[in-house]
């Protein structure tokens, strides 16, 4: 009996163990044939490299003074403003342009450009014009790899009519964009549902279906580095459900692999390709194409020639100047000594080198020479010889108002200068020769006055701190200076390169002595004032 029970109750414990496990089965079961399959994830360098959602654009170029560059970049950002499929990115970039052949030639530069914005891509057009037309590229970069994806050019650019350049220009944004190797990108897929950018300005419709596909390899041109073919793998199909204006939704009827369609698919085969006749190139002219990709140098009947690089370094300056100058200095006894000059002339050599469109170091160095009479009754020598010199170097900073580099701009500047002027020595005792010397401070502003952007207005205001003042032979006691210096200038751009200036310069030194000096009588007060005309001309590299 004992052994009869023992048996039922391992019979019944059994029995629970094995429900339990099969419970525990069924449940796994389920879940596997409940649980998706991991989706593939399809990705390469190649295809990311031409994924492009944030795109911005450099400065245009061209040889002809910016006649051109300056509307085709106001048309640019009208057409990327209004590019449903492309956030714009305003770039702010300014000061050393940069041409394509400069992007082309080190992708690193392109990267480099890009980073800071945050952008998928950069666009740059470039104008040059010849002996018998003009020649417009439009040129679009990775900003991934910094390589060309492509580059667009037309002939025969209306030169007489800018409302039909533009238009030109227009068209030559829409055949970039069709130079793409995809006519869109997925945006988001949930479960089988996903959605794309392209809508009824593009040319799909509900009930239309797309390919989706990855860009796995691309032969490019062997100087360019522009796209030439491609090789793409078919991911799947997508049937359009419902099309908006700039958007699409559809679902997936059929991929590879389960998850194969993502964020990022490019599709293609949503719009129909259309050929039409090539009506920019005449017949008796070599492909724009060639004259790029053989750096301008070309045979048969176009004649040779090569656009003009825009400065990228910085300028030098040479000026000449006209001063009225006028030196004097109040004694303790009452009396005054003063002594002018009507025509003082100097030379100016100045260079500003540009470290970026933003900062800058400028040197100076003016120098001057005249003579004016001794004030001294009796004095000798009668006339007096003096020499002027000033050296200064400063670390300024622009604060562009505009994206342009030659656009409107405020400035500020921080740095060191000496201002000497050296005077014969006078029996008896006269005026000193003078040293101002320390620390300035320079605030300004420049702008262009007209449509053409060939005339500019700048002015400056220098502030000194805490100038310190050393006399020879003679000291005339301690001093306390003060210094006001300020400019007016107007500028004419002659060229790319070449600005013709001109200007007043109004500098005013004032002195207050105090205690006494190496002087037989003291001095109480002393000041120059020099008010200058100057003309020159500016060259920049």
């Amino acid at each position: 009996m004992n052994y009869t029970r023992i048996f039922i109750c391992v019979s019944l414990v059994l029995c629970s163990f094995t429900a339990q496990a099969q419970k525990k089965a069924a449940v796994k079961a389920d879940l596997k044939k409940a649980a998706p399959r991991s989706a593939v994830i399809y990705s390469n360098q190649v295809d990311a490299s031409l994924t492009l959602h944030n795109v911005s654009f450099l400065p245009a170029v061209d040889n002809v003074d910016g006649i051109f560059a300056k509307p085709f970049d106001k048309k640019l950002l009208e057409l990327l403003a209004n590019d449903h499929q492309w956030r714009f990115v305003e770039s702010k970039f300014a000061g050393t342009f940069l041409t394509p052949q400069d992007l082309i030639s080190a992708p690193e530069k392109v990267i480099k450009v890009a980073k800071p914005l945050k952008v998928d891509g950069i666009i740059l057009v470039d104008i040059r014009k010849n002996a018998k037309d003009a020649l417009v590229s439009l040129h679009l970069f990775s900003a991934k790899d910094g390589q060309l994806i492509t580059q667009v050019t037309a002939t025969d650019l209306d030169q007489n009519s800018m409302e039909k350049a533009l238009l030109q220009l227009e068209e030559l944004y829409k055949q970039m964009k069709s130079r793409i190797p995809y006519d869109g990108i997925i945006l988001s897929r949930t479960k089988n549902r996903v959605t794309m950018n392209l809508g009824q300005a593009d040319g799909v419709t509900a009930g239309q279906e797309v390919t989706v596909a990855k860009i796995i390899e691309v032969t490019r041109h062997p100087k360019l580095g522009s796209i030439l073919k491609n090789e793409k793998a078919i991911l799947g199909k997508v049937r359009l459900i419902k099309v908006d204006r700039t958007l699409s939704f559809g679902d997936v009827i059929s991929e590879t692999e389960s998850g194969a369609i993502q964020q990022d698919s490019k599709v293609v085969g949503a719009r129909m390709v259309t050929h039409t006749p090539e009506n920019w190139i005449k017949p008796d002219y070599v492909p724009a194409e060639l004259l790029l990709s053989e750096d301008n140098k070309v045979n048969g009947k176009i004649q040779e020639w090569k656009p003009e690089m825009p400065p990228t370094f910085g300028q030098v300056s040479a000026s000449f100047g006209l001063s009225n100058y006028n030196q004097s200095l109040s004694l303790a006894d009452g009396t005054s000594l003063s002594a002018k000059s009507n025509m003082y002339p100097s030379i100016n050599m100045a260079a500003e080198i540009w470290i970026n469109p933003e900062w800058y170091v400028d040197v100076g160095m003016p120098q001057g020479t005249g003579s004016m009479t001794n004030p001294v009754a009796a004095g000798q020598p009668a006339e007096l010889n003096t020499t002027m010199s000033q050296y200064s170097l400063d670390l300024g900073y622009n604060l562009l108002l505009k994206d342009d580099f030659f656009d409107s701009k405020l400035f500020g500047a921080i740095g060191f200068y000496t201002y000497n002027m050296s005077i014969d020595n006078s029996a008896p005792e006269g005026l000193t020769s003078t040293k101002y010397s320390g620390m300035r401070f320079t605030l300004g502003g420049r702008t262009p006055i007209d449509q053409k952007d060939r005339w500019y207005l700048g002015a400056s205001l220098l502030l000194y701190f805490k100038p310190s003042l050393a006399e020879r032979p003679i000291t005339s006691g301690t001093s306390n200076n003060s210094l006001v210096n300020f400019k007016i200038g107007v500028d004419y751009r002659w060229s790319e390169r070449v600005f013709i200036n001109s200007g007043i310069d109004f500098k005013t030194f004032m002195t207050d002595f105090s205690g006494g000096g190496s002087r037989t009588v003291a001095g109480t007060k002393g000041s120059q004032k020099l008010q200058t005309l100057i003309f020159g001309v500016s060259y920049m590299f």
